[in-house]
């Protein structure tokens, strides 16, 4: 468009006058700003789409963080249990040792066997109550931490669900060219401008004569 105006523009037949140039900058400049809002527009969707990688990007990084955590809290449980039922294992080889043994004379006169094994129990039920307790630890952990992680995840999911709406929204708007009326209607008034410059220069003929 603007190269035909320049062409004609540059003509020697019929010379453009201050109206024509008026109606031409007034014309064009409509037709810039629709194109400068289609352009806004396309923007703005890129960005969308650019926003909803990244979200994606941040659910799988959260993903594979949740899952190192989850393997770094399994480790630890393992190793931790290990060493307490270990410990259970022992103190119940003791018990039985105690239980097996003889009392000898020193030992029935002093109950001393009696206490031994009292103490020993005692013990065991310390250790297998640490089990428990470790268990217990663990597991509200890990139930925090799969909370954390629910709830970090569910907000993200939110923010992937409306910036996939908002470009939905954005493309539906990209298929209608608002653009394409201004040009039409530029093109009406452009043809007039130049049929009107065309009058007023026939119409200066005389003058000149």
């Amino acid at each position: 468009m603007i190269t035909v105006l320049d062409d004609f523009e540059t003509s020697t037949l019929i010379k453009a006058d201050d109206a024509f140039h008026e109606q031409r900058g007034s014309t064009l400049s409509a037709v810039e700003a629709a194109l400068m809002v289609e352009q806004t527009k396309e923007a703005t969707r890129s960005t969308a789409i650019l926003g909803l990688h990244g979200s994606k990007d941040m659910l799988l990084h959260t993903e594979q963080e949740q899952d190192a955590k989850l393997r770094e809290l399994s480790i630890r449980r393992d190793q931790a249990l290990k060493l307490l039922n270990d410990a259970v294992e022992r103190l119940r080889a003791e018990l039985d040792e105690v239980l097996v043994s003889k009392a000898g004379f020193f030992e029935r006169i002093t109950n001393t066997r009696a206490k031994r094994e009292e103490e020993a129990r005692a013990r065991l039920a310390d250790a297998e109550k640490g089990v428990e307790v470790t268990k217990a630890r663990f597991a509200e952990e890990l139930k925090s931490l799969q909370g954390a992680y629910e709830l970090k995840r569910q907000e993200i999911l939110k923010k992937v669900a409306a910036e996939r709406r908002e470009i939905d929204r954005l493309g539906a708007e990209a298929e209608v060219d608002g653009s394409v009326e201004v040009r039409r209607v530029a093109c009406e008034e452009l043809s007039e401008a130049v049929r009107l410059l065309v009058k007023r220069a026939e119409e200066k003929k005389p003058e000149s004569g």
